[in-house]
């Protein structure tokens, strides 16, 4: 388990100072006033750090099955079925 963590922490400093050198010469290219700090890095690298974890820790992929589950459509008979009816049958009713 140490060594995917080792492996995350690597990764997302070189992306993140990687990032910020890029980002800096083209802002100085552009001659814009935007300078990248590192927080504006924090979010996206916490993501991509995230999204690396779930392919090797079946904790995250346990944590994201319960979410999905969570937030799936568990009723199959429901208003949503014939709510998709009703602008076409609006465009039929108002011709009439």
């Amino acid at each position: 388990m140490i060594k995917p963590i080792k492996l995350w922490l690597c990764l997302s400093l070189i992306l993140l100072v990687c990032t910020k050198n890029y980002a800096q010469k083209a802002v100085q290219n552009t001659n814009n006033s935007y300078k990248l700090t590192y927080k504006s890095a924090i979010i996206p690298t916490a993501l991509i750090a995230y999204g690396v974890l779930g392919f090797h820790s079946d904790a995250i992929r346990n944590l994201d099955e319960k979410i999905k589950n969570n937030f799936r459509y568990k009723n199959k008979e429901g208003i949503d079925d014939y709510l998709q009816y009703i602008p076409p049958l609006s465009l039929y009713f108002k011709r009439i």
